[in-house]
């Protein structure tokens, strides 16, 4: 997750405990302007294992993020489809989502979530696919 998520942010630093609060700080900010919606992925005992995320408040068409530990896998494709039912009955209309283009396992979650795929696309000069949800 490091080397997809933060190897380029972080030119190679470690991902400290100050970036993490750092990130729930971000996704509180969030809510609380209405500006974006982070979900966190918990175990039982709460720790924080994945999060979702709405980047928008624009209902027309708002991209969504997210990232799992590599130790919980099955758990994104069904956090990703209750994402986009809560979007749906928050009243958003669609739902983008990019994943870079050498990401299987990504795209692979995002397919089984009912997104499809729409196009190639350059973020950062990287590659990347496109894929988007009608609600």
């Amino acid at each position: 997750m490091y080397d997809l998520l933060f190897a380029e942010r972080f030119q190679g630093r470690a991902y400290t405990p100050e970036d993490a609060a750092g990130f729930l700080r971000w996704g509180a900010a969030g809510w609380l302007a209405g500006t974006h919606f982070l979900f966190l992925i918990t175990t039982a005992a709460g720790k924080i294992v994945g999060a979702a995320d709405i980047k928008s408040p624009d209902l027309a068409r708002a991209e969504v993020g997210y990232w799992m530990n590599a130790e919980h896998p099955g758990v994104m494709t069904n956090a990703v489809m209750k994402l986009c039912q809560i979007a749906q009955q928050a009243g958003y209309q669609s739902l983008v989502a990019l994943t870079k283009a050498h990401n299987l396992k990504s795209a692979a979650v995002l397919e089984c979530a009912g997104f499809t795929y729409a196009a190639e696309c350059t973020r950062n000069e990287q590659p990347y696919r496109q894929y988007t949800r009608n609600l």
